[in-house]
């Protein structure tokens, strides 16, 4: 019997990450003791007959069919729930969102221009200068009214 430790000491010992070995023994692919020790000779075989000669596990690798496959259904599933939250109103086109919001600034600074000048949004401005006529932003003048 070889050397006896836990997931990270034995993650140490094959110079890879505790996830991956956390995955490994999810898998059943690494047999872990009731104490939740591991014997590492007997893991670093089980470890070995799992993965391929080039380190993927086996059905895993990149670069085959069933790898392709598997992605691409992934990519059509998430293609799938995006349409779906599309049409029921949860997602809307960041185009048109970014029109209005350039839209609604452009509206606001005129407005707020408009209104430090004294005239209207459409840049009138009455000849009179004795009691010039003010627009507020919920009302035009007299010549935008038009």
């Amino acid at each position: 019997m070889g050397e006896i430790g836990g997931l990270r000491a034995y993650a140490r010992h094959r110079g890879v990450t505790l996830k991956a070995v956390q995955k490994r023994r999810d898998a059943g692919a690494i047999t872990v003791g009731e104490d939740g020790k591991i014997d590492f000779e007997q893991a670093d075989g089980e470890w070995t007959a799992s993965t391929s000669r080039n380190g993927h596990r086996h059905g895993h690798r990149p670069g085959t069919l069933v790898e392709a496959q598997r992605r691409l259904a992934l990519a059509r599933a998430r293609l799938a729930r995006l349409e779906y939250r599309k049409r029921r109103g949860e997602l809307v086109d960041a185009g048109k969102v970014r029109q209005s919001a350039f839209t609604t600034g452009r509206r606001v600074a005129t407005r707020s221009s408009a209104s430090r000048t004294g005239s209207c949004r459409c840049s009138y401005r009455p000849r009179s200068t004795i009691a010039p006529t003010r627009c507020s932003a919920t009302r035009l003048c007299a010549r935008c009214a038009n």
